[in-house]
């Protein structure tokens, strides 16, 4: 389902410090020259179709998921222009990426998983935004853990500069540590098992965003975000899923196969 792109998250917050304006061109776009990446926000519809390509690899390598003709993987409610995909390459090659979505009428990924919890907090007049859909293609581990710390800038600065009050995430048990001690969140949801990566098990963690830019220290995730700052504008040419040009894709194969 796509859906509209007014609503609650027209208006925009920026973090502190602002950067410096990039040229439009470069909106967006972030190199590291450490490890030969560049981070960019998707653009086109083959932008999407290559980030959620590799989740598609990722995950059938990893067992969560069963194989399908379109080869690509994501959740029907991360199809609109309330989403922002982002990705690491190595020239063309698209070697990590994560997915941000702004919550809608039509709810969240994880929604199917823990609906009383996400319905408490929208009910407490809390925004939501959700991050999801990471993919690494990588085999070594320290690169992996790097790369998830570049795309998290781009997903916590996305929810952050669009009005979201709480930033939710599903992950393994096993891999909550790391974004308690880095980035702050909490747990917010009792260990479950996810139906939609083979019953793999999922806990659902959630980042107060104003909190955690107003901690005092910083945890190292967030300081590293406010010395390298994104703004709206970084996100202003990210991809809108034009309804017709994805029904005529493979990504709008996909979506005909996947339950509403």
């Amino acid at each position: 389902m796509v859906a509209p792109a007014s609503g609650p998250h027209a208006q925009s917050k920026t973090p502190a410090p602002a950067p410096a304006a990039a040229p439009a061109a470069n909106r967006g776009e972030i190199s590291k020259p450490s490890t030969g990446l560049v981070y960019s926000v998707a653009r086109s519809l083959a932008d999407i179709e290559a980030a959620w390509g590799l989740v598609y690899r990722a995950y059938m390598r990893s067992g969560l998921i069963s194989p399908n003709p379109a080869r690509l993987h994501t959740q029907p409610q991360a199809v609109g222009p309330h989403t922002m995909v982002v990705a690491g390459r190595i020239g063309p090659v698209a070697v990590s990426t994560l997915s941000a979505y702004l919550d809608t009428e039509a709810g969240l990924p994880l929604d199917a998983v823990y609906p009383d919890e996400m319905r408490a907090r929208r009910d407490a007049g809390r925004k939501l935004a959700e991050g999801g859909l990471f993919a690494d293609r990588r085999a070594r581990l320290t690169r992996s853990a790097d790369s998830l710390f570049d795309l998290m800038r781009f997903v916590v600065l996305f929810a952050y500069c669009f009005g979201a009050d709480d930033l939710m995430i599903g992950v393994h048990p096993r891999h909550a540590p790391f974004y308690r001690r880095f980035l702050g969140f909490e747990v917010a949801g009792p260990e479950k098992s996810y139906s939609v990566v083979n019953d793999n098990p999922v806990v659902l963690m959630e980042m107060n965003l104003a909190a955690r830019f107003a901690d005092e220290p910083r945890r190292r995730g967030i300081a590293y975000f406010e010395q390298h700052p994104l703004t709206a504008d970084d996100f202003a040419q990210r991809y809108t899923f034009p309804p017709a040009e994805v029904e005529a894709s493979a990504l709008g194969e996909f979506l005909q196969m996947k339950p509403a």
